[in-house]
Parts: C-alpha cells; structure tokens; sequence
C-alpha cells in the first residue's frame, strides 16, 4: 500500500520474506501498465433539458398539456416531473454502466473510486458522477484515447463532461492482501 512505513529493517525485511510470492505476483501484474484516472461530471440542467426535448415520452407529454384543460393540464404538469425525474435517474443509470463497459473494454482493469458526499452549498454547474482508476497496457494508450474522445464527442450534447490524468504508477492497483 502506497506510503507504508516500517519502524525499522527487521520489520521491512519480515514482511518482504512473508509476503515475497504475492508482491512478485502483483509487480508482474503491473508491470507495462500504468493508471489513468478518469472523473465524469454531468450538467444536470443540462442533461434534464435533453431529456425533455429526446424523450418520447416527454414530449408526448408536452403535446397532451398543450391541448388540454386548465385542471387537466397542472396534473399532467405533475406527471411529468415525475416522469422526467425518473427518465433522469434510469437514462443516468444507464450512461454510468455504459461509461464503465466502455473503459473495461480497452484496459486491465477499472476501478469505480468513492464520490465525495455531495454539498448542498457547492454552486458548480457539474455534478461528479464517476471516479474512475483505469489500468492501462502501456500498448492500449491509443485505444483508451479513442474511446475516450467517442464518449466525449457522443455525450457532450447531453451535458458529460469527462476529465482525464494520468499517466500516474498504479496505486489503485498494487494492494496485496495481508491476511
């Protein structure tokens, strides 16, 4: 683990002699492969106004308001912001999975990294919706890339953003268990 500190030789020289077999298995695992983090933000007004204009659902909705009623009309006004939140949550869902699937395709291995707990003061436009720690072939870089730059050029519209770092060693990937 990544900042481990012994008290002294003896200790570092006990645990390398009893952990050697599985730090030489996860050196080999890593070795050629480097980590890339990836953090998806979505705009939700952004995303929420393509919902309302692409859904079928929605504007069929829209259509029926239109022609109905005052009394009809506001009931149906509530039916649809239920039904655009639940559009929202299922289609976000969805482009979660689809995300993950996308980067598995062209790595080693990913790993979804915790969000941090939402404030209700931050003001930002983007919402973190994904952290993500990608294992990449040093050989894969250019199929990465182009996924990356597909999922961009596809979802940007719907209010994705995707932020991308590295090449950093691959310390979400080098833990050994101790036990």
């Amino acid at each position: 683990k990544f900042a481990t500190v012994f008290f002294n030789e003896q200790n570092l020289l006990a645990f390398l002699r009893k952990y050697r077999e599985k730090l030489t298995e996860k050196l080999n695992d890593i070795e050629g492969k480097e980590e890339w983090g990836v953090k998806i933000r979505c705009d939700e007004d952004g995303f929420r106004h393509h919902i309302v204009e692409n859904d079928p659902q929605v504007v069929a909705l829209d259509g029926e308001i239109a022609s109905s009623s005052p009394g009809k009309a506001y009931l149906l006004k509530r039916k649809r912001q239920q039904l655009i939140e639940d559009v929202t949550g299922n289609n976000m869902n969805l482009y979660r999975e689809l995300f993950m699937e996308t980067f598995r395709a062209a790595s080693c291995e990913v790993q979804a990294n915790p969000l941090p707990p939402e404030n209700p003061n931050n003001h930002e436009a983007d919402r973190l919706i994904l952290n993500l720690a990608v294992l990449i072939e040093q050989t894969g870089l250019q199929e990465f890339s182009g996924n990356l730059e597909k999922l961009e050029g596809e979802f940007q519209s719907k209010g994705f953003r995707f932020d991308c770092s590295g090449p950093w060693p691959p310390y979400n990937f080098s833990r050994i268990t101790t036990t």
